[in-house]
C-alpha cells in the first residue's frame, strides 16, 4: 500500500486507516474523502490499471460454473449451499497486483476506499484468459503485508462478484456480455474446502445431515487419516511450508515437520521445498488462533499474519516418510560402504587446530571432521561453494540417552568450481 503522504500528494483529505474491532489500524486500506472524479478500480475512469474485462467467449461459462451464484459466511451451515458453492472452487496462480485501487464506499458515497489487489489466473487452461482481481483483506490466510510477495504462489479462489463496468459519458446498451470483471476471495475458498476436514478432525456432526452426506464424511475421515496425501508445494516461509493437496484444501507443514533437509546448517528450506513441487505428507490435525488438535513445536507456532477470522488451517508431516540420515550413515558404516568413498561437501566450521567441521551432501543436520588442508581457507564458509572429500575413518557409538554420535574423519580432495559452472556450460559443447 502507498504511504499516506502521497495520497496527500493527490489532493486527497481526511486520509486515514481503518480501524478493526480491537481497536488496531487495518494498515492494507486507506480512506479518504471523495474527489469528484473518482470511480470504482474496474470503471472506465481507471481503465489505467490495466483490469480486464471477462472474455464474450467464456462469459457464460464463468457464470455457469464458476459464479452460479453468491455465498459468504453466513451460509455454512447450510451443507447443500455449502456444497454447491464448494464445486466453483478452482487453483489459480497469482501473477501480479494492482496498488490503490479505489473503491466508492458504499455505505458513505463521500469516502474512497484504496487497497491493492491481487491479479489472479486460473490454472484450468480453459480459463487462461480470464483475470480474477481479489482485495487484499480477502487474500487468504497466508497473505502477505506487501502483496507483491504474493506473486507465483498457487492458491484456491472462488469467484464472489461479477462487477459491472460504468462508462463516463454513455451506458451500454442491454444485454452486453463482456461489461463484466470477476471479483475473488480466497478466504472463502479456503474455508469453503477446509471445512469438511476441519468437521471430521474436531469430530463434529451436525443433526440434519443426511445419511449419505454422513457416508461421505466418514470415508473422508478415512482419506485424510489412513492413507498419504498427495500435495503441491504452494509457498515458502520461514515458519514452513503451505501446499495445497488434490481437493485444494490448504496444509502448513512446520519447518521441522516438513523434512530432514530443514537441520541443514548450509542448504535454506527452500533448497528442498521448491514452489510448485509435488510432495507426500500425512494430515496430523488442525490448528486455529485459539486451540488446536496437534502437538506444536516451540518454534513452530503460527504468525498472526497466518490467520484471518474464524479460519482454521490443516496441519501435515512429511518427515516420518524420509529415512533420517543418521540412519542412514549408521548403514553405511555398519556394512563398511563408507571409507574409502567420496561425497560432496560443505565447509560449515573453519578450525585449523582441532579440524574443520563439513555437512556430507545428503546427510543435512550432521556434521564430520575434514582434516586441515593447505587448499582451503575459511571463505568456504561464507560462500558454501562445495568440496570434494574422502572418508578415511567411521565409526559411531550410542550414549545413555540413545543419541548417536558419529566419529567420521575425511581428507581435503578439491573443489568442485566447475559444479557449479554447468549451467552456464550449457549449450556450448555439441555433446
Amino acid at each position: 500500500m502507498l504511504p499516506l503522504s502521497e495520497f496527500k500528494k493527490r489532493g486527497y483529505k481526511n486520509i486515514r486507516y481503518p480501524k478493526a474491532d480491537n481497536g488496531n489500524e487495518m494498515r492494507s486500506i486507506v480512506l479518504a474523502n471523495k474527489k469528484p472524479e473518482d470511480a470504482n478500480w474496474y470503471d472506465e475512469e481507471n481503465i489505467s490499471l490495466g483490469v480486464s474485462l471477462i472474455p464474450e467467449n467464456i462469459i457464460e461459462d464463468v457464470k455457469n460454473n464458476l459464479y452460479l451464484r453468491p455465498f459468504d459466511r453466513s451460509l455454512m451451515e447450510d451443507s447443500s449451499r455449502r456444497e454447491r458453492a464448494r464445486q466453483e472452487v478452482f487453483s489459480a496462480v497469482v501473477i501480479g497486483t494492482i496498488e490503490a485501487a479505489p473503491t466508492i464506499y458504499k455505505e458513505d458515497s463521500k469516502t474512497v476506499v484504496f487497497e491493492d489487489l491481487l491479479v489472479c489466473k486460473p490454472i484450468d487452461a480453459n480459463y487462461a484468459e480470464l483475470r480474477v482481481y481479489v482485495p487484499h483483506r480477502k487474500a487468504g490466510m497466508f497473505q502477505t503485508t506487501d502483496l507483491r510477495n504474493m506473486i507465483d504462489r498457487i492458491i484456491p479462489l472462488k469467484v464472489v462478484d461479477l462487477k459491472e463496468r460504468h462508462f463516463k459519458n454513455f451506458k451500454m446498451p442491454t444485454g452486453v456480455k463482456n461489461n463484466y470483471v470477476a471479483l475473488g476471495d480466497i478466504d472463502i475458498a479456503e474455508l469453503l474446502m477446509n471445512s469438511e476436514a476441519i468437521d471430521i478432525a474436531r469430530e463434529k456432526t451436525r443433526g440434519n445431515d443426511s445419511s449419505s452426506y454422513r457416508q461421505r464424511m466418514r470415508d473422508l475421515k478415512r482419506e485424510l487419516t489412513e492413507k498419504t496425501q498427495n500435495g503441491i508445494i504452494t509457498h515458502v516461509s520461514s515458519s514452513g511450508v503451505f501446499l495445497l493437496d488434490q481437493n485444494l484444501r490448504s496444509y502448513k507443514i512446520p519447518t521441522k515437520r516438513f523434512s530432514y533437509g530443514a537441520f541443514s546448517r548450509i542448504h535454506p528450506l527452500k533448497y528442498y521445498a521448491e514452489i510448485g513441487k509435488p510432495i507426500q505428507f500425512n494430515f496430523v490435525g488442525w490448528k486455529s488462533n485459539n486451540n488446536s488438535q496437534v502437538e506444536t513445536e516451540e518454534d513452530s507456532r503460527f504468525t498472526p499474519l497466518d490467520f484471518t477470522s474464524e479460519q482454521y488451517v490443516l496441519w501435515g508431516s512429511a518427515i516420518e516418510l524420509e529415512t533420517p540420515p543418521a540412519e542412514k550413515l549408521k548403514a553405511l558404516i555398519d556394512t563398511g560402504r563408507l571409507v574409502g568413498s567420496t561425497h560432496t561437501a560443505y565447509l560449515t566450521t573453519y578450525d585449523v587446530g582441532r579440524g574443520h567441521l563439513i555437512e556430507l551432501e545428503g546427510f543435512p543436520g550432521i556434521s564430520v571432521k575434514l582434516r586441515n588442508s593447505m587448499s582451503l581457507d575459511k571463505t568456504y564458509v561464507y560462500t558454501h561453494e562445495p568440496i570434494s572429500v574422502v572418508v578415511r575413518r567411521a565409526r559411531y557409538t550410542i550414549n545413555e540417552k540413545n543419541q548417536t554420535i558419529f566419529y567420521v574423519h575425511c581428507n581435503f580432495n578439491t573443489s568442485m568450481r566447475n559444479t557449479g559452472r554447468s549451467d552456464e556450460l550449457n549449450g556450448f559443447f555439441k555433446r
